[in-house]
């Protein structure tokens, strides 16, 4: 069973676009990746790593709108 996903692959699985994932990779905040050979990939476990630092924090306070 691999333990590394390829780009596409991250992406069909977030689901996420392409051009999504490029976006937060250039800022930053996209998954860590390895090269191998000539290919990007993802390891299964940085993937839910990365979800886990993704997800929102809970809100004590109710959200108070401006309007």
């Amino acid at each position: 069973m691999p333990t590394r996903i390829t780009i596409d692959q991250f992406c069909a699985s977030i689901p996420m676009s392409r051009a999504t994932y490029f976006r937060l990779q250039r800022i930053g905040d996209g998954p860590h990746t390895v090269r191998v050979g000539g290919r990007v990939l993802i390891n299964k476990s940085e993937v839910k790593a990365w979800l886990k630092r993704r997800r929102p924090c809970k809100i004590s306070a109710p959200l108070v709108r401006p309007w």
